[in-house]
């Protein structure tokens, strides 16, 4: 699953970029929108993969334990895969998007690399798999970095409002997750507003950058 997210992706954004002539920021923004989106539903794929029967109260069939224990591994680590070249993917589309030459505000591009990179540590705080965890975790912290570097590499003056922007967004984070109990419930739900607006803002923001 992995080598081929990441390879769909690369493939993609060179196809559309070169043969269909299309903008290579648009179209890195796009599929980077597709990919968070896709990170986000990868519990319910894996999910997807552990066929359901529903019997009859009065049955006498044995439930397999074993058969059971192996779908969740399988689906475990098919989910892990998938996020691993997710990871992966993300990467390759915030350079490739803010890379691109010739681009002349880099405030949407790094605007829609930070809402996702928000949205996919937030959804850590329902995810329960340490590994899980940590590949969503780093995923996003990567994305900002690299997109942080990138926009003050190309555009030095534009280093004192990206720093505060990171640093925005690292307030956001710790202050959502390492809260002590009784403020927790209050700012849990601030955290799943921030994750829900940041998905409906991601799609529109690439559409726009596709122009």
């Amino acid at each position: 699953a992995a080598p081929l997210v990441l390879g769909t992706m690369m493939a993609a954004t060179g196809l559309m970029v070169k043969v269909g002539s299309l903008s290579q920021v648009g179209v890195s923004a796009l599929l980077f929108a597709l990919v968070i989106v896709l990170l986000q539903l990868a519990p319910w794929i894996a999910l997807a993969h552990i066929p359901v029967r529903i019997l009859d109260a009065n049955t006498s069939e044995q439930i397999p334990a074993q058969g059971i224990t192996d779908q969740v591994t399988t689906s475990f680590v098919f989910v892990v895969s998938l996020r691993a070249g997710g990871a992966l993917a993300a990467v390759f589309l915030t350079v490739s998007m803010l890379s691109t030459a010739g681009l002349r505000s880099f405030s949407v591009p790094l605007a829609l690399v930070v809402l996702g990179s928000v949205s996919l540590i937030l959804q850590t705080r329902s995810i329960r798999a340490r590994v899980e965890v940590l590949l969503s975790s780093l995923t996003g912290l990567t994305t900002i970095l690299v997109g942080a570097t990138l926009v003050t590499r190309a555009d030095p003056a534009s280093l004192p409002w990206v720093t505060l922007s990171a640093i925005a967004a690292a307030l956001v984070l710790v202050v959502t997750n390492v809260v002590g109990p009784r403020a927790r419930p209050h700012l849990t739900r601030i955290a799943d507003t921030i994750a829900v607006l940041s998905l409906f803002v991601l799609i529109p923001l690439a559409v726009y950058l596709w122009g």
